[in-house]
């Protein structure tokens, strides 16, 4: 993510015919005269041969250089559109699509490992209708997906057990009528165990 960040503070200076002074100078003139030009140009000028940044950007800065630039701080967070290098925001978890990640921060779509009834939940807590309306469908759209899955693998489990019930039935009733017939049991004999078997099972006995 603050490869991203770099990039695109850098970008979008640039788009403002800004060099890196000037860029410190506002950000001075805003309050922020730390953030001076080598600090932005370690920000922008990407890694270390270690791997290591030589400077992150912290959340209160995002949002000053944000402010600085005229672009609103999810700009700086969100690849440029076409962009294929996918961005990690965890570490199983990477973003392919910029669009994706534009979805994911702005509360419009959930990532994989994400409960999507508790993200849609705190989303709804901040976003105003026609938005609000979409969000909900959304969210309606995944908790119902969420219920049919559950109601499937229910289902499955169910039919599995009633599976189970069935073979063990059909089997001790095999071996009652090998029993009876062993015993020299007549045909009149094997139709009334028959019959009151079928009258335990309807009853639910074991």
């Amino acid at each position: 993510m603050s490869d991203i960040v770099a990039q695109r503070i850098k970008t979008a200076r640039k788009r403002r015919g800004w060099s890196a002074q000037e860029l410190a100078d506002r950000l001075a003139a805003a309050g922020a005269p730390e953030l001076s030009m080598f600090v932005i140009s370690n920000i922008e000028s990407g890694r270390r041969k270690d791997g290591r940044r030589r400077r992150e950007v912290s959340v209160d800065e995002l949002f000053l250089i944000a402010y600085v630039l005229g672009v609103p701080p999810i700009h700086l967070l969100v690849p440029a559109e076409g962009s294929e290098e996918p961005v990690e925001v965890a570490p199983s978890v990477r973003v392919d699509k910029p669009e994706l990640m534009l979805r994911w921060i702005r509360g419009d779509q959930t990532l994989p490992g994400i409960d999507p009834r508790g993200f849609f939940a705190a989303t709804l807590e901040h976003v105003q209708a026609p938005d609000g309306q979409q969000t909900l469908a959304e969210y309606t759209r995944n908790v119902l997906h969420d219920q049919a899955r559950e109601i499937v693998e229910q289902f499955n489990a169910e039919a599995e057990q009633m599976a189970d019930r069935a073979k063990q039935k059909v089997l001790a009733l095999r071996d009652r009528l090998e029993q009876a017939i062993d015993g020299g049991a007549s045909g009149e004999e094997l139709r009334e165990l028959l019959r009151a078997m079928g009258e335990k099972d309807q009853k639910g006995e074991g």
